[in-house]
């Protein structure tokens, strides 16, 4: 905190009159009382004395005051001849240059001797001046001290009565009788009650002295102040002492309701009231009091300094904001919805209607002639109408119309409208956020036509269609599956699609929608039962995926179902067939194989070459047969559920080396390497099954090999079904084929297989056929690689009854990738 000079420490000469009446001893009472009282012709100073200094030679011999001419007066001695060394107070109590500490002390003096007037000299006794009351009221800072106190603390009740008909004299007796400086002039009610009327002071007496008039004749009504000046209890010291200092008197009545005397404070009674003490403690509050204000202020400048910047920076983001937002944003004046006046356009009015906000400023009606006209007539001026209509005094509305752009193409601008009634302007004031929604408007028409082309897709298509809930609720079906269920379509309506399902396929089918809902799957395709509206049963191919309303975001289900009733009866009856072949066949083939191999030892008898020749295609030919019925019968036993799965843990790199094993020799035959890239983890499967699948596979792929190639076998584990793609082109064990491929169906997590060949690939439209039982690529490939055509079935039905999928991607020229998975988690067949 910052010091400040204490108040009262003043120097002398701050406090010091340096120009006091000064007068001879031989000067006459009555030149001295004309020069305290601005009569005398050599009087230079402005204002009356209260006092007079004697002096010879600048010597203090004494000191004349108002009081003293009082007491004269009260005497009623006779003025003429007296001089001045006869009346004053001699010796008078002075104060040295030397012995000055403060206005404290000066204070302490004054109550001490109760005195008005402090003469100072040196320490000759020479005269220097004087210290008086009122210079210590001119130069002292005591106005906030005085506007803190009320009249009511400085009023003295000791108040002397005179009537308005007693002399100047006996009211001179009276002030020298009770040691006082003015008599009340009052008069008193029958109730006792004193009502005063006006002051007689010392001065008023010495004045009337200086008249030469004569004091027994002239009564107080003669001299009272009309009107009379009074105060109030509760008034301030400092309006006191304004009201004294204005019409130049030292002592005013207070008054209480009005009319009842209460005391008579002076500008002498002013100055005791306020010891030092007191005086330093409140200066030094004041101080305080002063500095916590100016810091105060400091404190609220700063903070308006710093909200002023922060209104600016705010002002500066927020035109920032208005500037980049790709919206356009219009402040109107709305008058009525055939008068408007904008008042601001935001730069985005370039982007949203291709004219600038100048453009617009100047150009008034820019704006609403660029409007289509049907779009003015039917949505904005109604609109506008409507809003001059509002019943409450604020709102919002929203308008679409088309806007004819600078490059004369339409565009659909949407515009928000805020709007709130001005009722000092007595106006609609609308503040407006266009957008331009042309790209929308364009995607909702191809939307609806691409809606009006699904519905008639679906109600026109040859294979039976159901929309549904994801929960299975039946939203609408078409006409293909009404007619295959042998229905109606409102028979379908709302009802369940396990009303439709057979009980034991229900249960397979809510599980793949729980693998769609989980996004495990992005579709499923499965062989169901449902059931027709006379109870019977037919055998469909359901594909099924889920499909989200792009406007409302609602998901439903869609599932596509292929009748193949008729399939699975000649599938079956092409089974039992084979079936009943393959058992009639084994055993005379095991005997022509026997005999044959029995003729090819020579221990019936030695052929020529021709015949040795012959007797070893017959022995081939036999071998080949007797394998086809084999892997028949394993077909036909994977298939019906014959054949049982012993599943157990088995580490992958442990099945890939048992496979790679059981082909090494056709590896060492074919001159084709091998290269193994494959994750340590343990898989629940059938062992000796897997490796059968591998055995296929890897046979199939050394076959088609050409020499001095390698085969590679990746396995990876899969998370998710949008795995990183590899880049090592060698081994394209990408999961590119398994995404977007029509059989993801596995479960994750999952271990996923590939084996890879630079062969000459599998044409495109081979590809869906291949792991049918008896295809090939070329009918060739039956005599010239030594196969049947029913390996790939085979692994098809290994790996499905091991819960996982098998497909194969191939580019001719190139090479095949044969692909499948096996789930990690444990389960059932």
């Amino acid at each position: 905190m910052s010091q400040h000079p204490f108040p009262l420490n003043l120097t002398l000469n701050q406090t010091i009159g340096r120009d006091p009446l000064e007068v001879s001893p031989e000067t006459p009472v009555i030149q001295v009382l004309q020069l305290m009282s601005q009569i005398h012709p050599d009087r230079k100073i402005a204002s009356p004395s209260s006092y007079a200094l004697v002096s010879q030679e600048r010597q203090l011999l004494g000191i004349v005051t108002e009081r003293d001419f009082v007491c004269l007066a009260a005497t009623g001695k006779p003025l003429a001849g007296m001089t001045v060394a006869e009346m004053m107070s001699s010796p008078a109590i002075a104060l040295k240059e030397t012995d000055y500490q403060d206005v404290s002390s000066i204070l302490n003096l004054f109550e001490q001797h109760q005195i008005s007037h402090l003469p100072v000299v040196d320490d000759r006794n020479q005269l220097l001046g004087a210290i008086t009351l009122e210079t210590l009221r001119r130069k002292l800072p005591i106005v906030h001290l005085l506007k803190l106190r009320r009249v009511r603390d400085a009023m003295s009740d000791r108040v002397i009565y005179a009537p308005p008909t007693a002399s100047i004299l006996q009211l001179a007796q009276l002030m020298a009788h009770h040691q006082t400086s003015y008599i009340a002039i009052a008069q008193t009610a029958t109730d006792g009650t004193v009502y005063p009327i006006g002051m007689i002071a010392e001065r008023d007496i010495v004045q009337t002295q200086a008249l030469r008039w004569d004091l027994t004749q002239i009564t107080a009504q003669t001299l009272i102040d009309h009107p009379p000046r009074f105060l109030h209890p509760e008034e301030s010291l400092w309006a006191a002492c304004n009201l004294m200092q204005q019409h130049q008197i030292r002592r005013c009545p207070i008054l209480e309701n009005r009319q009842e005397l209460r005391g008579i404070p002076t500008q002498h009674e002013l100055f005791p009231h306020l010891n030092p003490a007191e005086l330093n403690q409140t200066v030094t509050a004041l101080q305080q009091r002063l500095e916590e204000k100016t810091a105060q202020c400091d404190r609220l400048q700063q903070a308006l300094e710093a909200c002023k910047r922060r209104y600016q920076n705010s002002q500066l983001r927020l035109q920032e904001v208005l500037n980049s937002v790709q919206a356009a944003i219009i402040r109107i004046r709305l008058l009525n919805p055939q008068s408007w006046q904008a008042e601001y356009y935001s730069v985005g009015c370039e982007q949203v209607y291709s004219y600038t906000a100048e453009e617009f400023t100047t150009d008034p009606t820019l704006w609403s002639s660029h409007i289509h006209p049907e779009d003015l007539q039917t949505v904005v001026l109604p609109a506008l109408e409507g809003l001059c209509q509002h019943p409450s005094n604020s709102g919002t509305l929203q308008l679409e119309y088309r806007f004819l752009h600078r490059d004369q193409t339409w565009h659909w601008i949407s515009e928000t409208v805020t709007f709130n009634w001005d009722a000092t302007a007595h106006c609609w004031m609308l503040t407006s956020v266009g957008l331009d929604v042309t790209d929308r408007k364009q995607v909702e028409t191809a939307l609806r036509h691409s809606e009006t082309r699904f519905r008639t897709i679906f109600a026109d298509a040859p294979t039976g269609m159901v929309l549904s809930t994801p929960q299975g609720q039946i939203v609408q079906a078409n006409q293909s599956l009404c007619q295959m269920l042998e229905c109606r379509e409102s028979d379908l309506q709302g009802r369940s699609l396990q009303d439709i399902v057979a009980p034991e396929d229900w249960l397979q089918d809510c599980h793949r929608t729980e693998q769609l809902l989980a996004q495990e799957l992005s579709s499923y395709r499965l062989e169901k039962r449902l059931i027709k509206q006379n109870g019977e049963t037919i055998w469909v191919s359901l594909t099924a995926g889920l499909l989200q309303d792009p406007i409302q975001g609602t998901l439903y289900k869609l599932g596509m179902y292929e009748n193949i009733t008729e399939r699975r009866t000649v599938e079956r009856i092409k089974d039992q067939m084979i079936s009943v072949v393959s058992h009639e066949l084994r055993t005379p083939l095991s005997s022509i194989r026997g005999s044959l191999g029995l003729l090819a030892t020579g221990q019936l008898g030695t052929l020529n070459p021709d015949g040795q020749e012959l007797l070893n295609i017959a022995v081939a030919e036999a071998q080949r047969l007797t394998r086809l019925v084999n892997d028949i019968l394993d077909l036909e036993r994977l298939k019906s559920g014959q054949i049982h799965l012993i599943k157990n843990p088995h580490r992958v790199t442990q099945l890939i080396a048992r496979a790679v094993e059981s082909v090494r020799s056709l590896f060492s035959k074919t001159q084709v390497g091998i290269e193994v890239s494959a994750v340590p983890e343990e898989i629940w499967v059938d062992g000796d099954r897997i490796i059968q699948a591998l055995t296929n596979l890897l046979g199939n792929a050394i076959k088609f090999s050409p020499p001095q190639t390698t085969i590679t076998i990746r396995v990876q584990r899969v998370e998710s079904h949008f795995a990183q793609r590899e880049r090592d082109d060698r081994v394209a064990c990408d999961l590119a084929p398994f995404c977007s491929c029509s059989l993801l169906s596995a479960s994750l997590p999952f271990m996923l297989f590939c084996i890879s060949d630079r062969g000459r690939g599998i044409p495109v439209e081979k590809l869906s056929t291949i792991f049918e039982p008896f295809e090939q690529v070329d009918l060739a490939d039956s005599h010239q690689k030594d196969g049947s055509g029913l390996g790939l079935a085979i692994c098809k039905s290994i790996i499905h009854r091991h819960g996982g999928e098998i497909w194969v991607a191939s580019t001719v020229g190139r090479g095949s990738h044969f692909f499948f998975t096996l789930p990690l988690a444990q389960t059932d067949e």
